[in-house]
């Protein structure tokens, strides 16, 4: 996944993409990489369900749901030393990363960058 800043050039890389983390890399306009992973947000839920059975009897089921957030986040470290902590929305979390998102950066010197990958 390219991570780059909004209404800037950027290179293009390609990286591994899953649906719920992606080995994100950004390149800033004066040539500095950042890579890392960055994860979607997810909520397990676990609920128990009893059916009654007409014969008096009853049998209870049990069942786990994992629901995907379009929250994703993740910390990208560049090669000088420095790093970029990412909150990012996804478009479509139904469909993880592949369609792409938007959210901003912040530098480990205190910038804050508005990014968009896709």
């Amino acid at each position: 996944m390219m991570i780059a800043p909004t209404g800037r050039p950027a290179g293009v890389v390609n990286e591994g993409v899953l649906f719920d983390r992606a080995r994100a890399v950004a390149i800033l306009p004066d040539g500095e990489r950042f890579q890392g992973q960055v994860v979607v947000e997810r909520t397990r839920t676990m609920a128990d369900e009893t059916i009654r059975h007409r014969w008096g009897r009853s049998s209870t089921l049990s069942h786990r749901e994992t629901t995907c957030s379009s929250r994703a986040s993740g910390v990208l470290f560049g090669r000088s030393g420095g790093s970029m902590t990412c909150a990012l929305m996804l478009n479509d979390p139904s469909f993880g990363f592949m369609t792409g998102g938007f959210g901003e950066c912040s530098l480990s010197t205190g910038e804050i960058i508005p990014v968009q990958f896709g």
